[in-house]
């Protein structure tokens, strides 16, 4: 029963985290959300990160680095660990695909609760006119 609670504990961190956050610019526009999340064992979780345009202005990817929020106390005093699933980038340009993440070592607490953050590490922009168009 402990581990369905704590399963129930991090789907909730996750989705209150995520409440389809939108992450705007004056042109284009565009969202970046969480979806296909499923605990895949005990202690794997696994997510599909999304960018998508929200406007009607074409929207090159430049480049772009992500970072994720959990509550520390999932880990139960485990280690977290964090990998990148090759070959599921949809992204055109293979150099835009991220091939670096990370979990921070530091930690912020937000009432009361303390997070650290998984981190994917932004790739050189290929230049205007070679980026992925979203």
């Amino acid at each position: 029963m402990r581990i369905d609670i704590f399963i129930r504990k991090c789907l909730l961190l996750v989705l209150v985290m995520l409440t389809i956050s939108f992450a705007r610019a004056q042109s284009p526009s565009y969202k970046m959300s969480i979806s296909n999340d499923t605990v895949i064992s005990p202690n794997v979780y696994e997510f599909d990160w999304y960018v998508q345009q929200t406007g009607t202005t074409p929207f090159e990817l430049a480049s772009v680095q992500m970072g994720l929020g959990f509550d520390v106390s999932i880990l139960n005093g485990g280690t977290a660990t964090a990998t990148l699933i090759s070959g599921t980038s949809a992204l055109s340009n293979p150099s835009q695909i991220p091939t670096s993440i990370a979990i921070g070592s530091s930690t912020n607490t937000v009432g009361g609760i303390t997070y650290r953050y998984i981190n994917v590490a932004p790739t050189l922009p290929p230049g205007s006119g070679n980026g992925s168009i979203i």
